[in-house]
């Protein structure tokens, strides 16, 4: 993995992470630090946008102490925001609430490749959500009328393919 030789775990490196509560109109928000132990910092933000969710994990990542010198998401509409000053104010309160006090880079890394802090960050979030879940049911059985993410590349396919279904698919037995 070219990404972990360029960022090793350092104390200077956090991840960032959203994961949306399956059902209620919120989302976890968890910072990995990489001081020994790894540390988890985590929040529950009320939005039902995951950019939003991103980029308050961000701003909660760029409020640390001290500050860290990379930040890394898996969510480049997220970090593009904050390249173009472009945030929401949830995220711009917390922000300016607790400026950093020194240079941060801003990083993308690629979701679901086995980076390991970046699943790690990810596996924390979902523990979180799950203990504070009433019910633990997969997203896949979301309620009617609330759209669950496509993340995985066979959902997705799987998702077109039933998209282009002209008649339902034959009885199993």
């Amino acid at each position: 993995h070219i990404h972990a030789k360029l960022y090793p775990p350092s104390p200077c490196t956090v991840y960032t992470d959203a994961t949306p509560y399956p059902h209620n109109p919120a989302h976890c928000v968890t910072v990995l630090g990489q001081h020994p132990p790894p540390n988890v910092t985590a929040a529950t933000i009320l939005t039902m946008n995951t950019t939003t969710a991103e980029e308050a994990a961000i701003a909660l990542a760029l409020a640390q102490s001290p500050t860290p010198q990379f930040v890394l998401s898996d969510s480049q509409q997220a970090i593009r925001n904050f390249i173009r000053g472009n945030i929401s104010p949830m995220a711009f309160q917390r922000f300016t609430n607790n400026p950093p006090s020194d240079t941060v880079t801003l990083l993308w890394t690629p979701a679901y490749t086995g980076v390991g802090a970046n699943e790690m960050v990810h596996d924390r979030a979902r523990e979180l959500i799950d203990r504070a879940a009433i019910s633990t049911t997969p997203a896949r059985d979301a309620p009617a009328g609330k759209p669950t993410s496509l993340l995985q590349y066979r959902d997705i396919t799987l998702h077109y393919r039933l998209l282009r279904c002209q008649y339902p698919p034959p009885h199993p037995h």
